[in-house]
């Protein structure tokens, strides 16, 4: 049967000012995009009935943002691990650091939330053999870095040239062109996640992108501010795939109205200026299609789970 997962990185505020080079927009406030956005998106998969995975950084989250998390527990999602630092240069790190920034966040999810985290998302994407390792080590099920996006990478080197240029420095950073060509299929993979065995214990999800070469990727970025034509055209494309992955991130519900915070980050992050209601339409929308398509809504866990009983 046809699956579809539906995935939502919860990266805090201060991730996207450390992106664009901005400091001190907190000022010790709390973040709003958890608060905010989060409970749209469970009412969103509460209305159609679907469980949706969670990657979760830990780092700055507050007792009301645990709370949340604590309903989306209830809710029967899947809550994953996201890193606890956040940092953008993560693959880059040794693989000790690395091991021990995934198990200090593992733990304090499991020690507030009562749940074991099985799947991984490294920051912006980036991956390395030091984190394929340290996920084995820990016996992950699966990670979901890959993002084969020629179009995403692409327009993330321009944006960190044009801020050198500025004097603004990006934390921002690409670890590797090559991943934007590889295959948008699960495979199991042994040490880099671009691998493709037969089996194994960890497995790879890409991040789900139509249009070989360029990469229309399948994330909420895209399909809350792409023409109404294109995002049905990506749509219609990738339900020709057995399986589909799609990123959203938590700022995706958030409008530049609803914090005074986000005017920090206004001309950068052009999708603030998108109404709430189109969003949520829109991503109403894109749950519809896959329904009506027959498609099976599945946690990145459940996946992972059927695809290591498959061998």
């Amino acid at each position: 049967m046809k699956t579809v997962s539906f995935n939502i990185d919860i990266d805090p505020l201060l991730c996207y000012c450390s992106i664009h080079g901005i400091k001190d927009v907190l000022d010790d406030k709390d973040d709003p995009v958890v608060s905010l956005s989060i409970p749209r998106f469970l009412k969103i998969f509460e209305k159609y009935g679907v469980k949706a995975t969670f990657f979760v950084t830990a780092s700055g989250l507050t007792e009301k943002d645990f709370g949340i998390l604590e309903k989306v527990v209830k809710d029967g999602h899947e809550i994953a691990n996201h890193s606890y630092s956040h940092n953008y240069k993560f693959s880059l790190m040794t693989k000790d650091e690395i091991e021990e920034d995934i198990k200090k966040n593992h733990q304090i999810i499991k020690n507030r939330l009562g749940v074991e985290c099985k799947g991984f998302r490294s920051p912006g994407y980036n991956s390395s053999n030091s984190v394929v390792k340290a996920l084995q080590d820990l016996q992950y099920d699966y990670d979901s870095s890959l993002f084969p996006s020629f179009l995403y990478n692409a327009s993330k080197w321009l944006i960190i040239k044009k801020k050198k240029m500025s004097g603004l420095h990006s934390s921002s950073t690409i670890n590797s062109f090559r991943d934007s060509f590889s295959s948008t299929k699960p495979a199991f993979i042994e040490s880099y996640i671009t691998d493709s065995l037969d089996k194994g214990n960890l497995i790879e999800f890409p991040i789900t992108t139509v249009f070989p070469f360029i990469g229309l990727p399948l994330i909420g970025t895209a399909l809350t501010s792409f023409p109404q034509l294109l995002v049905k055209t990506m749509l219609y494309l990738s339900s020709f795939k057995d399986f589909v992955n799609i990123e959203f991130h938590a700022i995706d519900l958030c409008e530049l109205g609803d914090s005074d915070m986000f005017k920090a980050i206004e001309k950068m992050q052009f999708d603030l200026k998108i109404p709430l209601l189109q969003k949520e339409k829109r991503i109403s929308q894109v749950i519809e299609y896959y329904l009506e398509k027959g498609f099976c809504v599945k946690t990145l866990s459940e996946v992972a789970s059927a695809k290591k009983g498959e061998v």
